[in-house]
Protein backbone atom coordinates (compact mmCIF):
# COMPACT_ATOMS: atom_id res chain seq x y z
CA UNK A 1 0.00 0.00 0.00
CA UNK A 2 1.45 3.80 -0.77
CA UNK A 3 0.97 5.74 2.14
CA UNK A 4 0.90 9.59 2.03
CA UNK A 5 0.37 12.80 3.92
CA UNK A 6 -2.98 12.14 4.67
CA UNK A 7 -2.91 8.27 5.13
CA UNK A 8 0.36 7.46 7.00
CA UNK A 9 1.41 4.35 7.39
CA UNK A 10 1.27 5.17 11.38
CA UNK A 11 -2.34 4.92 10.68
CA UNK A 12 -2.52 1.35 10.00
CA UNK A 13 -0.08 0.13 12.98
CA UNK A 14 0.06 0.35 16.51
CA UNK A 15 0.01 3.83 18.01
CA UNK A 16 3.60 4.23 19.17
CA UNK A 17 3.64 4.24 23.34
CA UNK A 18 3.96 7.67 24.98
CA UNK A 19 5.93 8.50 27.78
CA UNK A 20 4.75 9.51 31.63
CA UNK A 21 5.90 13.08 31.46
CA UNK A 22 4.10 13.67 27.62
CA UNK A 23 0.76 12.01 28.86
CA UNK A 24 0.69 14.32 31.89
CA UNK A 25 1.54 17.40 29.85
CA UNK A 26 -0.84 16.85 27.54
CA UNK A 27 -3.54 15.90 29.93
CA UNK A 28 -2.77 19.46 31.82
CA UNK A 29 -2.93 20.83 28.50
CA UNK A 30 -6.59 19.98 27.85
CA UNK A 31 -7.89 20.23 30.68
CA UNK A 32 -6.41 23.38 31.48
CA UNK A 33 -7.41 25.65 28.45
CA UNK A 34 -11.16 25.18 28.84
CA UNK A 35 -11.80 25.62 32.49
CA UNK A 36 -11.34 28.52 34.69
CA UNK A 37 -9.27 28.57 37.51
CA UNK A 38 -9.02 31.06 40.39
CA UNK A 39 -6.14 32.83 39.03
CA UNK A 40 -7.99 33.17 35.66
CA UNK A 41 -6.45 36.78 34.46
CA UNK A 42 -9.38 39.71 34.60
CA UNK A 43 -9.31 41.92 31.27
CA UNK A 44 -8.21 45.30 31.72
CA UNK A 45 -10.63 46.20 29.02
CA UNK A 46 -13.52 44.81 27.21
CA UNK A 47 -14.40 46.24 24.15
CA UNK A 48 -17.76 44.59 21.91
CA UNK A 49 -18.84 45.18 18.48
CA UNK A 50 -21.99 44.35 17.71
CA UNK A 51 -22.76 44.41 13.89
CA UNK A 52 -25.96 43.78 11.53
CA UNK A 53 -26.61 45.70 8.38
CA UNK A 54 -28.52 48.97 7.81
CA UNK A 55 -31.19 47.16 5.70
CA UNK A 56 -31.78 44.29 7.69
CA UNK A 57 -32.95 41.69 5.87
CA UNK A 58 -33.80 39.44 8.57
CA UNK A 59 -34.71 41.67 10.98
CA UNK A 60 -31.71 40.77 13.45
CA UNK A 61 -32.24 44.19 15.42
CA UNK A 62 -33.89 42.54 18.20
CA UNK A 63 -31.63 40.00 19.00
CA UNK A 64 -28.37 42.30 18.09
CA UNK A 65 -29.99 44.47 21.21
CA UNK A 66 -30.11 41.48 23.72
CA UNK A 67 -27.07 40.57 22.76
CA UNK A 68 -25.90 43.66 23.61
CA UNK A 69 -27.69 44.00 27.03
CA UNK A 70 -26.12 40.74 28.08
CA UNK A 71 -22.66 42.22 27.80
CA UNK A 72 -23.76 45.03 29.19
CA UNK A 73 -25.38 44.31 32.17
CA UNK A 74 -24.25 41.26 33.09
CA UNK A 75 -20.77 41.77 32.65
CA UNK A 76 -19.78 46.20 32.39
CA UNK A 77 -18.34 45.99 28.65
CA UNK A 78 -17.89 48.74 26.53
CA UNK A 79 -20.88 47.63 24.02
CA UNK A 80 -21.80 49.43 20.37
CA UNK A 81 -23.89 48.38 17.99
CA UNK A 82 -23.44 49.49 14.72
CA UNK A 83 -24.46 49.30 11.06
CA UNK A 84 -22.93 47.82 8.27
CA UNK A 85 -24.02 50.66 5.41
CA UNK A 86 -25.84 48.11 2.54
CA UNK A 87 -25.38 51.70 0.34
CA UNK A 88 -23.15 53.73 1.89
CA UNK A 89 -21.03 56.54 0.25
CA UNK A 90 -17.80 53.97 0.30
CA UNK A 91 -17.67 50.02 0.26
CA UNK A 92 -18.39 47.89 2.94
CA UNK A 93 -15.36 46.34 2.96
CA UNK A 94 -13.68 49.89 2.93
CA UNK A 95 -16.14 50.74 5.96
CA UNK A 96 -15.44 47.47 8.26
CA UNK A 97 -11.58 47.95 7.18
CA UNK A 98 -11.82 51.54 9.03
CA UNK A 99 -14.36 50.89 11.67
CA UNK A 100 -12.15 47.88 13.16
CA UNK A 101 -8.66 49.42 13.11
CA UNK A 102 -9.72 52.45 15.40
CA UNK A 103 -11.82 50.05 17.56
CA UNK A 104 -8.25 47.93 18.01
CA UNK A 105 -6.52 51.18 18.51
CA UNK A 106 -4.73 50.81 21.27
CA UNK A 107 -5.76 47.91 22.70
CA UNK A 108 -3.05 45.33 24.12
CA UNK A 109 -2.52 42.06 25.46
CA UNK A 110 -4.49 42.97 28.57
CA UNK A 111 -7.51 43.47 26.36
CA UNK A 112 -10.39 41.84 25.04
CA UNK A 113 -12.18 42.35 21.93
CA UNK A 114 -15.60 40.26 21.03
CA UNK A 115 -17.06 41.00 17.49
CA UNK A 116 -20.37 39.57 17.02
CA UNK A 117 -21.99 39.58 13.99
CA UNK A 118 -25.87 38.60 12.62
CA UNK A 119 -27.13 38.33 9.26
CA UNK A 120 -26.39 36.87 5.73
CA UNK A 121 -23.02 35.04 4.68
CA UNK A 122 -21.68 32.82 1.74
CA UNK A 123 -18.10 31.58 1.24
CA UNK A 124 -15.79 31.99 -1.84
CA UNK A 125 -12.02 31.35 -1.94
CA UNK A 126 -8.99 33.65 -1.26
CA UNK A 127 -6.84 31.98 -4.36
CA UNK A 128 -3.71 29.97 -2.52
CA UNK A 129 -5.47 30.90 0.82
CA UNK A 130 -8.32 28.90 1.48
CA UNK A 131 -11.72 28.97 2.20
CA UNK A 132 -13.00 32.83 3.14
CA UNK A 133 -16.61 34.35 4.37
CA UNK A 134 -17.99 37.18 2.66
CA UNK A 135 -20.73 38.96 4.93
CA UNK A 136 -23.89 40.09 3.19
CA UNK A 137 -26.42 42.18 3.33
CA UNK A 138 -29.32 39.83 1.08
CA UNK A 139 -29.97 36.45 0.94
CA UNK A 140 -29.37 36.47 -3.18
CA UNK A 141 -25.56 35.60 -3.27
CA UNK A 142 -23.93 34.51 -6.26
CA UNK A 143 -20.50 34.31 -6.29
CA UNK A 144 -17.84 33.37 -9.63
CA UNK A 145 -14.38 32.36 -8.54
CA UNK A 146 -15.25 32.71 -4.83
CA UNK A 147 -15.98 36.51 -5.42
CA UNK A 148 -19.29 38.42 -4.81
CA UNK A 149 -20.43 39.92 -8.27
CA UNK A 150 -20.97 43.19 -7.16
CA UNK A 151 -19.07 45.37 -4.44
CA UNK A 152 -21.92 46.55 -2.87
CA UNK A 153 -24.40 44.52 -0.23
CA UNK A 154 -21.24 42.20 0.46
CA UNK A 155 -17.54 42.42 1.91
CA UNK A 156 -14.91 39.79 2.61
CA UNK A 157 -14.89 39.85 6.19
CA UNK A 158 -11.81 36.73 6.18
CA UNK A 159 -9.30 39.32 4.33
CA UNK A 160 -10.46 42.54 6.68
CA UNK A 161 -9.82 40.40 9.66
CA UNK A 162 -6.72 39.12 8.74
CA UNK A 163 -5.42 42.49 8.60
CA UNK A 164 -6.97 44.33 11.22
CA UNK A 165 -8.10 42.05 14.39
CA UNK A 166 -6.22 38.99 13.68
CA UNK A 167 -2.57 40.48 14.15
CA UNK A 168 -3.40 42.68 17.55
CA UNK A 169 -1.95 42.12 20.79
CA UNK A 170 -5.29 41.76 22.68
CA UNK A 171 -7.73 38.70 22.63
CA UNK A 172 -10.37 38.38 20.36
CA UNK A 173 -13.48 36.25 20.74
CA UNK A 174 -15.89 36.06 17.08
CA UNK A 175 -19.11 35.27 17.73
CA UNK A 176 -20.77 34.90 14.04
CA UNK A 177 -24.21 34.23 13.83
CA UNK A 178 -25.04 33.41 10.01
CA UNK A 179 -24.39 30.92 7.30
CA UNK A 180 -21.17 29.36 6.78
CA UNK A 181 -19.91 30.52 9.84
CA UNK A 182 -17.30 28.09 10.96
CA UNK A 183 -15.70 28.83 7.70
CA UNK A 184 -14.20 31.73 9.17
CA UNK A 185 -10.48 31.31 9.99
CA UNK A 186 -8.85 33.32 12.81
CA UNK A 187 -5.24 34.65 14.18
CA UNK A 188 -3.26 33.86 16.78
CA UNK A 189 -4.54 33.59 20.04
CA UNK A 190 -7.98 34.27 18.78
CA UNK A 191 -11.25 32.16 19.25
CA UNK A 192 -14.45 31.40 17.27
CA UNK A 193 -18.02 30.62 18.21
CA UNK A 194 -19.92 29.27 14.59
CA UNK A 195 -23.36 29.68 14.85
CA UNK A 196 -23.05 25.77 12.42
CA UNK A 197 -20.69 23.44 10.96
CA UNK A 198 -19.63 23.69 7.10
CA UNK A 199 -21.65 20.63 6.61
CA UNK A 200 -25.03 22.39 8.02
CA UNK A 201 -23.93 25.55 6.24
CA UNK A 202 -27.49 27.52 6.55
CA UNK A 203 -28.60 28.99 9.49
CA UNK A 204 -32.38 29.99 10.86
CA UNK A 205 -33.22 33.31 11.06
CA UNK A 206 -33.89 34.72 14.77
CA UNK A 207 -36.62 33.16 17.06
CA UNK A 208 -36.41 31.86 20.61
CA UNK A 209 -34.16 28.84 19.52
CA UNK A 210 -31.93 30.88 17.42
CA UNK A 211 -27.49 31.05 18.05
CA UNK A 212 -28.12 34.19 19.58
CA UNK A 213 -30.99 33.54 21.84
CA UNK A 214 -28.46 30.85 23.47
CA UNK A 215 -25.34 32.67 23.92
CA UNK A 216 -27.57 35.36 25.36
CA UNK A 217 -29.35 32.90 27.74
CA UNK A 218 -26.01 30.89 28.63
CA UNK A 219 -24.33 35.05 29.10
CA UNK A 220 -27.53 35.77 31.45
CA UNK A 221 -27.22 32.54 33.53
CA UNK A 222 -23.81 32.90 34.53
CA UNK A 223 -23.59 36.12 35.14
CA UNK A 224 -26.93 35.41 37.78
CA UNK A 225 -25.70 32.35 39.41
CA UNK A 226 -21.76 33.94 39.68
CA UNK A 227 -20.65 30.40 37.07
CA UNK A 228 -18.59 32.35 34.59
CA UNK A 229 -18.03 30.79 31.64
CA UNK A 230 -14.76 30.72 29.28
CA UNK A 231 -15.37 30.72 25.62
CA UNK A 232 -14.67 26.85 25.30
CA UNK A 233 -17.19 26.55 28.29
CA UNK A 234 -19.61 28.43 26.03
CA UNK A 235 -19.85 26.48 23.52
CA UNK A 236 -19.80 23.33 25.62
CA UNK A 237 -23.14 24.62 26.99
CA UNK A 238 -24.61 25.62 23.02
CA UNK A 239 -23.51 21.47 22.13
CA UNK A 240 -25.57 20.60 25.45
CA UNK A 241 -28.62 22.99 23.99
CA UNK A 242 -28.12 21.48 20.90
CA UNK A 243 -28.24 17.70 22.12
CA UNK A 244 -31.60 18.62 23.66
CA UNK A 245 -33.05 19.64 20.25
CA UNK A 246 -33.90 23.50 21.38
CA UNK A 247 -30.66 24.73 19.09
CA UNK A 248 -31.17 24.06 15.37
CA UNK A 249 -27.71 23.51 14.31
CA UNK A 250 -24.39 22.31 15.71
CA UNK A 251 -21.94 25.36 17.27
CA UNK A 252 -18.58 24.91 16.42
CA UNK A 253 -15.90 26.13 18.51
CA UNK A 254 -12.07 27.08 16.84
CA UNK A 255 -8.76 28.23 18.73
CA UNK A 256 -5.73 29.15 17.13
CA UNK A 257 -2.99 27.80 19.03
CA UNK A 258 -1.33 29.93 21.52
CA UNK A 259 -0.52 28.26 24.48
CA UNK A 260 -2.70 30.02 26.77
CA UNK A 261 -6.62 28.97 28.55
CA UNK A 262 -9.67 30.37 26.51
CA UNK A 263 -10.87 33.63 26.90
CA UNK A 264 -12.53 34.11 30.11
CA UNK A 265 -15.82 35.58 30.35
CA UNK A 266 -15.75 37.47 33.66
CA UNK A 267 -17.32 40.41 34.41
CA UNK A 268 -14.56 43.66 34.75
CA UNK A 269 -13.42 44.88 37.73
CA UNK A 270 -15.44 47.62 39.40
CA UNK A 271 -13.07 50.18 38.45
CA UNK A 272 -12.97 49.76 35.05
CA UNK A 273 -16.68 49.06 34.84
CA UNK A 274 -17.48 52.34 36.57
CA UNK A 275 -15.45 54.17 33.71
CA UNK A 276 -17.86 52.80 30.87
CA UNK A 277 -21.34 50.99 32.24
CA UNK A 278 -24.20 53.24 33.37
CA UNK A 279 -25.27 50.02 35.51
CA UNK A 280 -24.35 50.92 39.10
CA UNK A 281 -22.15 48.78 40.87
CA UNK A 282 -21.48 47.51 44.27
CA UNK A 283 -18.18 49.03 44.66
CA UNK A 284 -16.23 45.88 45.09
CA UNK A 285 -14.86 43.87 42.42
CA UNK A 286 -17.14 41.01 40.69
CA UNK A 287 -15.45 37.81 41.64
CA UNK A 288 -16.41 33.99 39.95
CA UNK A 289 -18.46 32.25 43.22
CA UNK A 290 -17.12 29.26 41.78
CA UNK A 291 -18.11 26.43 39.10
CA UNK A 292 -20.46 24.04 38.98
CA UNK A 293 -19.47 20.49 38.71
CA UNK A 294 -19.61 19.79 34.57
CA UNK A 295 -21.77 16.71 33.47
CA UNK A 296 -18.95 15.86 30.87
CA UNK A 297 -17.50 12.31 31.49
CA UNK A 298 -14.83 10.92 29.47
CA UNK A 299 -12.81 7.44 29.59
CA UNK A 300 -9.51 7.01 28.44
CA UNK A 301 -6.94 4.20 27.81
CA UNK A 302 -3.22 4.99 27.35
CA UNK A 303 -0.73 2.73 26.95
CA UNK A 304 2.49 4.74 28.61
CA UNK A 305 6.20 3.62 27.77
CA UNK A 306 7.54 4.34 31.37
CA UNK A 307 4.16 3.91 33.55
CA UNK A 308 3.40 2.62 36.52
CA UNK A 309 -0.07 2.22 37.83
CA UNK A 310 0.44 3.55 41.36
CA UNK A 311 2.56 6.60 40.51
CA UNK A 312 -0.17 7.36 37.89
CA UNK A 313 -3.31 6.72 40.23
CA UNK A 314 -1.42 9.19 42.49
CA UNK A 315 -1.00 11.55 40.17
CA UNK A 316 -4.21 11.73 38.88
CA UNK A 317 -6.02 12.14 42.30
CA UNK A 318 -4.06 14.46 44.03
CA UNK A 319 -2.26 16.86 41.17
CA UNK A 320 -5.36 16.76 38.82
CA UNK A 321 -6.30 19.90 37.03
CA UNK A 322 -8.34 22.59 38.86
CA UNK A 323 -11.94 21.80 38.24
CA UNK A 324 -11.36 17.73 37.09
CA UNK A 325 -12.46 14.94 39.04
CA UNK A 326 -11.02 11.45 38.63
CA UNK A 327 -12.38 8.10 39.64
CA UNK A 328 -9.60 5.83 38.89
Amino acid sequence: MAYSNTHPAIAYGTTPDVTTDHFKQQILRACDYPLPSPTSRRYARVKVLLLYWDNDHLRVENEVARMRDAFLQGYHYSCEIDRIPAHGNELPTTWLTRRLVNLATNMDTSDLIIFYYAGHACTGTQYQEGPCIFLSGTSTVTCYDGTPTTAQEHLDFSKVKAVTLDPIKADVLYLLDCCHASTAAIGPGKELIAACTTIEEVVPGPSYSSFTASVVEQLNSAANTGNFLTAAQLWFKLLDTKSQGKLPRTPVHAEAASGRSSIFLAPLTAAAAAQISPYSLSGTDPIPLGWKKSDLRAMLSVRLRDGNASTMKQWLTTQRPHGIGVSV
